[in-house]
């Protein structure tokens, strides 16, 4: 068993990633609302081998359901045929207010009561945005996530199938990574907002209305007709293009045209290539970020893989038998045949189990190993995302003095 099997070292995964900035990955949990609303329409003790039976069906040659509807009904068919209690119904189950549940806290978005017009707050409180909103883009992240899902494959590069739901449910979180919020005064610990960039290039410019603005087209962006209908808005995955609009703003206030809500300026040449040079370096950091994060993803598959490796190993310990006379088995008997064949065979147990142990301590080494490095790589991340806010910081102040 090597380390290049299924579970780390996938590029189709990696690849997935390439176009997400990382921060913050909100953990998995068996207890999170998501998983738990699934494995709450089963039976204890069976509620988790259902679970996990589930996910193995699929591969990248059986893939998972289109669609969320067709996901949540395939669960429904899957636990009734086992003779479980009626499932999810489309639209209204348990298992959907779960995900929703779930998809919100991992966006940092707050709904207000349950009217399905009732505006939400939280991170998304300059947006004009409804709990039904929030409900459809819901399904339309995860849709898009569905499509796209990092099918796994073994070190040949063929396909196998998925190993339960851990890993599913960890590639949606990994989907939904956070790098920035909407507002500055969402987590201060983030260094990074749309509100702080905004801010950095129009210090009086209207960032409510220009973020409704970008909000209202990046959901058009997903339909060629300009419907909102099928679009969902992640504030991480749309960070570059955030960017590279405010930039675009302000090189056009230079020419006179302006920003909502903001004044155009006139600029001396040299400055404005300092604000050039800052901004091509904070550009530069935010894809070095990346990289380090990309890798640290990978880092983390490959842990979970291990983590794994080192159970099936304990498992096995578990399930080596010990003789005893009496025990029912065919050499229980008390003859001295039947003892001196008992004594071979907890021989050869003793010796089974002993060379388990010692593989499940090699692996035990490694994840340990690899849990540092992880470590390792999350502090070079906060170091260069810390660098990027203080360059942020530089390029205020720069522009700052521009408009004095």
């Amino acid at each position: 068993m090597s380390f290049n099997q299924v579970g780390f070292n996938n590029e189709t995964y990696i690849e997935n990633l390439q176009n997400y900035v990382f921060k913050v990955q909100t953990a998995f949990n068996a207890t999170d609302p998501d998983i738990e609303a699934m494995l709450n329409q089963t039976s204890p003790p069976q509620a988790y081998s259902t679970l996990t039976a589930f996910f193995q069906q699929f591969s990248s040659t059986n893939r998972l359901p289109g669609t969320f509807n067709d996901f949540i009904s395939a669960w429904d068919s899957y636990i009734q045929a086992r003779g479980f209690p009626t499932g999810p119904t489309t639209g209204a189950s348990a298992a959907e207010t779960g995900f929703v549940t779930e998809y919100e806290t991992m966006l940092g978005i707050h709904t207000t009561g349950t009217n399905p017009s009732d505006p939400v707050t939280g991170d998304w409180s300059n947006l004009t945005a409804t709990n039904q909103d929030v409900q459809n883009q819901f399904i339309n992240a995860f849709n898009t996530f569905l499509s796209a899902y990092p099918y796994p494959t073994d070190s040949s590069g063929n396909p196998v199938n998925l190993t339960g739901y851990t890993p599913f449910f960890t590639n949606w979180r990994v989907f939904n990574t956070v790098i920035t919020w909407l507002n500055s005064t969402t987590n201060p610990s983030v260094g990074i907002s749309y509100q702080t960039i905004f801010n950095t290039y129009f210090p009086n410019g209207d960032f409510a209305q220009q973020l409704q603005s970008f909000y209202t087209q990046a959901l058009q962006n997903f339909n060629p007709n300009g419907s909102t209908a099928n679009g969902y808005f992640n504030p991480s995955q749309a960070l570059s293009q955030w960017i590279q609009q405010i930039q675009q703003q302000y090189n056009t206030s230079l020419t006179g045209s302006g920003i909502i809500g903001d004044q155009p300026t006139s600029v001396d040449t040299s400055e404005t290539k300092k604000t050039i040079i800052l901004d091509d370096i904070f550009q530069l950091l935010i894809q070095l970020i990346t990289s380090v994060q990309n890798c640290a993803a990978a880092q983390a598959n490959r842990l979970t893989f291990l983590t794994q490796w080192q159970q099936a190993y304990t498992d096995l310990q578990n399930q080596v038998p010990t003789f005893t006379e009496g025990d029912g088995t065919s050499i229980g008997g008390g003859s001295d045949r039947d003892a001196n064949a008992r004594n071979e065979a907890n021989k050869i147990g003793s010796t089974y189990t002993t060379q388990l142990q010692a593989w499940t301590n090699i692996v035990s080494d490694t994840a340990k190993s690899m849990q540092s490095s992880i470590n390792q790589s999350n502090d070079a991340v906060n170091q260069q995302s810390d660098m990027a806010t203080t360059f942020i910081q530089d390029l205020q102040t720069v522009i700052n003095a521009i408009f004095k």
